[in-house]
């Protein structure tokens, strides 16, 4: 049997699992989805995805990009066509079943949202929409210091009613399949991880990529010694982050190794280019990108390209193809592709808008593709000169250590960067790698 799941993975990406392979996830509805499709395709009732969504008045209102929580075949057994009990996934009705859409909402069991920001939305909107205190949704999501700076497309956590009233954090719940006595943090800007995550990594292993390991892809931004090399030199002072040290152990050795697809001044293209491959350590014929993956057979990357595309008079078109072409190659090697947005370019060279339409490509192309996406842009917009040093790079502490997670550390654009990848990490270990 063990033979024949692997050979399975390995034929066919589109593969994903049945809902009993692991507990209740979620789905994005793709183009061209009902719930009829759905159903078959997780084997699951179409009434059980209606009572776990709350999708009784409007059914056949899903729409693509909506997030759908799909139950496994033993609580819809449990359950049958009950509504959910107390407690378990029941989120307010907040919108009119006259409406044609609506606003992208993830839940979890037992706590709040994720939601995404709608044009015209406010705080005070969101605020009012869930019905808990604006407050509580600043604190979430670290607005203090520009709470009226969301944007359309943002990721907010919405925490519950009982959270949003507790002196701990919001996002605090246990992670998915793991012992209850483990804390996992949610990350607001950490968007896609779901049943296709799991399905790419299956694959991977099947493949023979290691869970322990990951790359890292990129320009100069990814290649600075600021970015992660701290990690593994020692250097990470948790203060009240202490949670993520599991991270740290389970890819030692991969925040500081050097990547053969990543380096100073390099486009999306770049990475795809022959040309460009270590010629010492690559086959003939292979770009850096697959050479960095055959060599170091990692479970995930961290893949953060644009920057260079922006300012160099890469079209828009040209950047979204290569992009595509970066993700693709991941699927077929078996590698989670984590996409970062761009850190605003301050230097004059080109339009502030030029940097605002890359990162909305790499956000479309992560929803196309439904990988995971970390909104970096998003996480630097409070920070002082959102968090940019040079005009360029992004900022980094004056004691040196980008690895030094303390509230004045944070501050900078190399720290929030470090503490973000090792909430990715955390993330996508505890619910993808190892459920």
């Amino acid at each position: 049997m063990r033979r024949v799941i692997t050979a399975l993975a390995v034929l066919t990406m589109m593969f994903i699992p049945p809902a009993s392979a692991y507990a209740d996830f979620t789905y994005v509805v793709q183009p061209g989805d009902t719930l009829a499709i759905i159903s078959a395709k997780f084997d699951v009732p179409a009434r059980a995805i209606i009572n776990a969504n709350h999708l009784n008045k409007a059914p056949d209102r899903i729409y693509a990009g909506q997030t759908l929580l799909i139950p496994s075949v033993a609580s819809t057994a449990s359950a049958a066509s009950a509504a959910p009990a107390a407690g378990d996934f029941n989120p307010p009705e907040t919108h009119s079943p006259e409406s044609s859409t609506q606003p992208p909402v993830s839940y979890a069991a037992g706590a709040g949202a994720t939601y995404v920001v709608q044009p015209g939305d406010t705080l005070a909107i969101i605020s009012a929409r869930f019905d808990v205190p604006a407050r509580a949704i600043i604190n979430a999501n670290r607005l203090n210091k520009a709470p009226d700076r969301i944007y359309a497309g943002q990721m907010l956590v919405i925490p519950s009613v009982a959270s949003a009233n507790a002196t701990t954090p919001a996002s605090v719940q246990p992670a998915v399949g793991a012992p209850q006595s483990q804390t996992f943090v949610s990350y607001p800007y950490l968007s896609g991880v779901g049943a296709r995550t799991r399905q790419i990594f299956l694959s991977g292993r099947a493949l023979g990529n290691r869970p322990d390991i990951f790359s890292k892809v990129g320009d100069s931004i990814t290649v600075a010694r600021e970015f992660l090399t701290p990690i593994d030199q020692g250097q990470a002072v948790f203060h009240q982050y202490d949670y993520l040290a599991p991270a740290i152990r389970q890819y030692s050795g991969s925040f500081g190794r050097h990547s053969l697809a990543a380096a100073d001044g390099w486009s999306a293209w770049t990475v795809l280019d022959v040309h460009y491959a270590d010629q010492t350590r690559c086959r003939p014929g292979e770009s850096p990108l697959r050479c960095e993956y055959r060599l170091a057979r990692p479970a995930l990357a961290l893949i953060m390209l644009g920057t260079n595309d922006a300012a160099s008079g890469s079209t828009p078109d040209a950047f979204r193809a290569n992009l595509g072409a970066i993700v693709n190659t991941s699927l077929q090697m078996g590698v989670i592709p984590v996409l970062n947005t761009l850190p605003d370019r301050t230097l004059g060279d080109i339009p502030g808008e030029r940097i605002w339409e890359f990162n909305t490509i790499i956000r479309e192309v992560a929803q196309t593709y439904s990988v995971p996406l970390w909104d970096y842009w998003a996480a630097l917009q409070g920070l002082p000169e959102r968090g940019i040093g040079d005009t360029v790079h992004p900022s980094t502490p004056p004691n040196g250590n980008a690895a030094d997670f303390s509230p004045e550390n944070l501050n900078y654009g190399y720290t929030v960067r470090n503490l973000g990848a090792l909430f990715v990490l955390d993330a996508l270990w505890r619910q993808v790698i190892n459920p």
